[in-house]
Order: structure tokens, then C-alpha cells, then sequence
């Protein structure tokens, strides 16, 4: 199966249908294929989101700032999909879940502070590092 990952440009124009074929696909992908796929997602969290914090509250519809919650929620979304697939260490699934469970409450409850950005970013280079040892690095995941 030659699958080639959506780019952001696409799964941001993809609607509910679209949303759900492409879901599917994934969900058939050999590990290596999903490897490379959740790369090019990960990359794009971590590089293509700006890490500036501005003075007023950032909505929906500013998509790529680090500080939204959905930025966060997509890093943990993202993480466990790989942690279901079991291609994420014992160790890495530590981290992830810590993450989970201190970041994201607090980050509901207050504005987003430069370190929760820096927590993110780094378990965005353990997950792409620890992609890149198991199954090998078409992209290169380059630490920030």
C-alpha cells in the first residue's frame, strides 16, 4: 500500500465524510506507514504553530497558536492513538499520561504559560524520536 500522508492544508478543508475515509485509511496502515503519517501530524504541531502567547485570549478561529487548548488536546489525541497501537514505549507512555494529567486540567482552568508550550514541544520530540528508532525516519524529525 503506497499511502501518501494528507498534508495540513488538506485535513483542514476534509468535512465530516472525508474526515472518516481518511480515519479508515489509517486505521489500515502497516506501522511504518502510521509512523510516518503521525511524523508529518506531530512536525506540524510542533514547527507550524506559532509559540507566541498573545495578550487576549486566542479563539478557534486562530488555528495555530500553541498556547489553544486544541493544540494540546490534538498532541494528547495524537499520542494515544500511537499508545493504542502499542508503538510507544513503556517509558514514553509514562510521560504521555503524566502530561495528561498535569497539563491538561490546568490549562482548562488558566491562560497557557511559555512552560506548558515547552512540556508540549518536548513530549513532541520524545514521541518523534522514539518514531524515528522504531521505524526508521523517511522525514527527518528534527529536534527543535
Amino acid at each position: 500500500m503506497n499511502f501518501v500522508p494528507a498534508t495540513s492544508e488538506e485535513r483542514a478543508s476534509m468535512n465530516g465524510e472525508a474526515t472518516v475515509k481518511y480515519l479508515e485509511r489509517l486505521d489500515k496502515l502497516h506501522p511504518e506507514e502510521y509512523a510516518s503519517e503521525m511524523r508529518v501530524r506531530l512536525l506540524e504541531l510542533r514547527d507550524e504553530y506559532t509559540e507566541e502567547i498573545p495578550a487576549q485570549i486566542v479563539r478557534s478561529d486562530t488555528p495555530k497558536y500553541k498556547c489553544r487548548i486544541g493544540w494540546f488536546a490534538t498532541i494528547i489525541a495524537e499520542a494515544e492513538n500511537l499508545k493504542k497501537r502499542s508503538m510507544l514505549s513503556e517509558g514514553l507512555v509514562k510521560k504521555l499520561n503524566a502530561f495528561h494529567t498535569e497539563v491538561s486540567p490546568q490549562i482548562k482552568q488558566r491562560l497557557t504559560t511559555e512552560q506548558d508550550i515547552a512540556r508540549g514541544n518536548l513530549l513532541l520530540n520524545e514521541i518523534l524520536k522514539e518514531l524515528e528508532l522504531r521505524y526508521g525516519n523517511q522525514q527527518k524529525a528534527q529536534t527543535n
